[in-house]
């Protein structure tokens, strides 16, 4: 065993406190609770509880020169903070927990698996753990409120100039993102372990770690330096199974540097063969959201076959529709700006649902993993000699994952947003994409009326059942979408 793989094991062991759950009362709750929403969500009425717990311990810092991992620091102090929600009842529990990430791009807690996903969580008794993941993170939890996380602790060996403030790369002077790693995985075998007060008397069987964009960045970093290390160390792997959604092809720096240019620290991925399952679950809008580092056309299974890669046509980067948001007031005590929400922009907001396809990855992972049924074969949204991505008679994307909203189209889907310079943030724009029904004489050439639209869509769903593109519960709801619209667009019945 090679010095660095010794020091990752040791690491992962090391002891590690988990303080909770903390107290909620009138004058103090966790920040992205459920209660707290844009539209709040009663847990209890799916039968799960929500909790908040630190955890604290001792992290390595780790480092690349270009000879590979190698230590930069051992043992320093850290407290973190992560959310759980559970089923209240041990019966109740499938075996599964998705440890997510929590994305750090607006400089707050972000549960992007959570918000695209809870209705699968919640209906199959899964249990999904949420894991703060950036300094800039903890600034905004101890702004929120500070009595409640003046705990919290990801401070460097280096003391830097006070008061240290969020630079350019939304990093923070004297403190050290590089702790992250084996947070992740000292909570991962915590849980493996049965150390985890938040498991006790549930029947774990797997982890599959997750996240999304800034945090999809993470794990490909974890996944590349960290995973054949932590397969080949104990009995099972850390981890049964890897989700990265809209982040392939991008990884990020193991340690914060001083000097660093690159917003979020960002890299290039590196590639190599895994132990375990591995799906990443790209938008059309990270094509051109990566700007040079655009997602590779190679099939990723080609440099680790238990690896596969799908791209959504049509579908945007991100989902401001979604009724979990924290709500403004909530974001307001982080003293971040407010967000921006649906029906607040100058254009229709891109409304094709990557969602349900992060549900279906959850699946084929899950069945790849535990059953041995590999997921379906790459699909990438087909390009030109030039790179650029081949589009239909109404401009949607050709090839690629294909949702039933462009195969069965009522609307010209952007996935970057399509609107006058004087109207849109062309930042925001970018993640969230746009789109144009179709006019009524779009309609006419391509239906005959609502009943043959609904017939067509049908169709299309019940193929896609049949070889599990999706599962029952996003076909019901797709079922129940699609009889909106063609009352919405065909208002003579």
């Amino acid at each position: 065993m090679t010095r660095i793989n010794k020091a990752v094991k040791e690491a992962i062991k090391r002891p590690v406190n988990w303080e909770g759950p903390l107290p909620v009362t009138a004058d103090s709750h966790p920040f992205s609770s459920m209660a707290y929403a844009r539209e709040p969500l009663d847990l209890s009425a799916y039968g799960y509880v929500e909790e908040e717990y630190l955890q604290a311990g001792r992290a390595n810092v780790y480092q690349d020169l270009g000879q590979g991992l190698a230590l930069k620091d051992q043992d320093l102090d850290y407290c973190t903070r992560i959310m759980v929600r559970k089923p209240a009842q041990a019966d109740q529990f499938s075996g599964r927990v998705y440890l997510d990430i929590y994305n750090a791009s607006n400089g707050y807690d972000i549960e992007d698996i959570w918000r695209r996903s809870y209705q699968h969580i919640l209906g199959n008794g899964h249990i999904y753990i949420g894991i703060s993941s950036k300094p800039i993170n903890a600034l905004s939890l101890k702004n929120f409120d500070y009595g409640r996380y003046e705990k919290i602790n990801w401070a460097s060996r280096q003391a830097a100039p006070q008061p240290a403030t969020v630079n350019q790369q939304m990093s923070i002077p004297g403190t050290e993102e590089g702790l992250v790693w084996d947070m992740i995985s000292q909570l991962a075998w915590g849980m493996r372990a049965g150390q985890a007060p938040f498991l006790e008397g549930l029947d774990l069987k797997e982890v599959y770690l997750t996240g999304q964009s800034q945090s999809a960045m993470y794990l490909n970093t974890y996944l590349y330096y960290f995973e054949d290390i932590l397969s080949q160390a104990f009995d099972q792997p850390l981890f049964d199974g890897y989700l990265s959604v809209v982040g392939y092809g991008v990884m990020r720096s193991l340690d914060q540097q001083d000097d660093e240019e690159r917003m979020f620290a960002v890299r290039e991925q590196a590639f190599k063969p895994s132990q375990v399952p591995v799906l990443y679950l790209s938008s059309e809008g990270d094509i051109n959201l990566f700007g040079p580092m655009k997602p590779s056309t190679i099939k990723t299974e080609t440099v680790n076959p238990m690896s596969r890669h799908y791209e959504l046509a049509g579908s945007p980067h991100t989902d401001p529709a979604s009724p979990l948001i924290p709500d403004n007031s909530e974001i307001a005590k982080t003293k971040n700006p407010p967000k921006i929400l649906d029906g607040e922009y100058h254009y229709t907001v891109n409304d094709l649902q990557l969602a349900y396809y992060v549900n279906s990855c959850m699946e084929w992972l899950h069945d790849w993993a535990i059953e041995g049924r590999e997921a379906p074969a790459s699909q990438l949204i087909d390009r030109d000699a030039q790179g650029q991505v081949c589009r239909d008679e109404y401009g949607n994307a050709k090839g690629g994952l294909r949702s039933l909203y462009v195969d069965v189209p009522i609307a010209h889907y952007h996935a970057n947003a399509q609107a006058d310079d004087s109207q849109i943030d062309q930042n925001v724009g970018n993640v969230n994409g746009s789109m144009t029904y179709f006019t009524e004489e779009e309609l006419a050439d391509r239906y005959r009326d609502g009943t043959d639209y609904l017939e067509q869509f049908k169709q299309r769903l019940d193929q896609a059942l049949e070889a599990k593109e999706l599962t029952a519960a996003d076909g019901e709801r797709m079922r129940s979408w699609a009889q909106e619209m063609a009352q919405k667009l065909w208002k003579d019945g």
